[in-house]
């Protein structure tokens, strides 16, 4: 494996469950680091080996990463680290783009009060917050935002292709992480959130394909300068 998994000196393993964990946690950090290059083969036995642990726990491991689109399982059970694609990038977004547009134009009209006010706390505790915390707000930010569509399979394939996505963003996230400190997203999100309070929905649906757009350009952008180098 061209990336060596590291260990934290000490580290002891109480259950299985934690060792699937914390295994899934050191993986999880060097491919987004890079530091596991893409289209590596996570060899589950030499993993395994470094921690001293058997296979069932590196498995577990390896399926939770499967899960969240950093590793493919071929059907010959070979994991291998995921590598970035422009295209799919672009495919992403665009596919994005059009659901979340149809989505926030069914949301404004049942947003209520209390709906508006905790979407401007997260945009607020989005601006002081950087890293997997403004991830994670961002996340909850937009579910919040298409949940009053009242349309479960519409958001439900919001939440499928955003989850597909993700390791691209994680990943120029942890490598570039200057290019996202300036909270441009923040004011776009809170242009979105004006246009909701105001019950625009053609601004609101603008907003946020603006949104989308600038950050498909954005991370496509560093995967090129990426691959330049």
């Amino acid at each position: 494996m061209d990336g060596e998994i590291k260990l934290i000196e000490g580290e002891e393993f109480y259950d299985r469950r934690t060792a699937k964990v914390v295994v899934a946690e050191r993986l999880r950090d060097q491919i987004l680091r890079g530091e596991i290059e893409p289209g590596t083969k996570l060899r589950q036995a030499e993993i395994a080996k470094r921690f001293g642990l058997s296979i069932t726990p590196v498995r577990e491991a390896i399926t939770m990463l499967q899960a969240e689109g950093l590793v493919i399982v071929n059907p010959h059970r070979a994991a291998v680290v995921f590598r970035a694609s422009v295209r799919e990038v672009s495919e992403y977004y665009e596919i994005r783009e059009n659901l979340e547009s149809l989505a926030v134009a069914k949301a404004i009209p049942r947003m209520d009060a209390p709906r508006l006010e905790y979407l401007q706390q997260l945009i607020d505790k989005m601006r002081q917050a950087d890293g997997k915390e403004w991830h994670d707000l961002n996340d909850e930010f937009h579910h919040s935002l298409y949940e009053p569509s009242d349309n479960k399979q519409l958001c439900d394939m919001i939440v499928n292709i955003r989850n597909s996505s993700s390791p691209y963003f994680h990943m120029f996230l942890e490598r570039h992480s200057d290019r996202f400190s300036d909270h441009r997203a923040d004011d776009e999100h809170q242009a979105i959130l004006d246009a909701c309070k105001e019950g625009d929905i053609e601004t609101a649906k603008s907003q946020v394909a603006a949104h989308l757009l600038r950050s498909a350009q954005e991370l496509v952008r560093l995967f090129e300068e990426f691959e330049s180098t």
